[in-house]
């Protein structure tokens, strides 16, 4: 009897070590993930006396997997026109990580500014208007993984309904007498 309760407790004590490898390396494997796709950060502050300040930093992976669990029948319908486009998005993607750091597009206004750049490889977005600034910075890789996902959740979704017809404009009023 005494030989058989050690016994359970070594296929007990067993069982604990090697659930708490496989969940260390599971962990590792998620770290890695994380850190080699890198994190997309999100900042914006609100101006003004009570104005609120968030720093949201999202890992890259942890966005594409959290997209993998929505179900199919939540999942909205999808455009054909933007699902066409996903592929040059990919491309432009790729493009944007060959490229070396620069202004891509820089636009000011009296009250307000916004540019999108590659800076220290990574994809930069930033908005100044009246309200709030924000900043929205992309590793190297990371609009290629989004339209990735994109992609693969345009192929799980349902086509989106056609398009209602336009309205057929009204027929155009006769010229007046006399008029060329």
């Amino acid at each position: 009897m005494r030989n058989r309760a050690a016994t359970v407790i070594l296929i007990v004590i067993g069982a604990m070590i090697a659930l708490a490898v496989n969940v260390t390396l599971f962990a590792a494997v998620v770290t890695y993930r994380a850190y080699r796709q890198g994190t997309a950060v999100v900042q914006v502050q609100e101006k003004g006396p009570d104005g609120v300040n968030l720093w949201i930093p999202v890992p890259v992976s942890l966005a594409g997997a959290a997209m993998r669990f929505i179900p199919k029948q939540d999942l909205p319908p999808v455009d054909p026109q933007v699902a066409a486009a996903l592929p040059t998005l990919q491309e432009i993607a790729r493009e944007l990580d060959r490229m070396p750091d620069a202004v891509l597009v820089e636009v000011e206004s009296a009250d307000e500014w916004v540019r999108i750049s590659k800076k220290d490889g990574r994809l930069v977005v930033e908005v100044d208007d009246p309200d709030a600034r924000v900043h929205v910075s992309l590793p190297p890789g990371a609009l290629g993984e989004i339209a990735s996902h994109l992609s693969w959740l345009a192929r799980q979704a349902p086509p989106a309904p056609p398009a209602p017809p336009l309205p057929a404009s009204p027929p155009a009023a006769p010229a007046p007498a006399g008029s060329v």
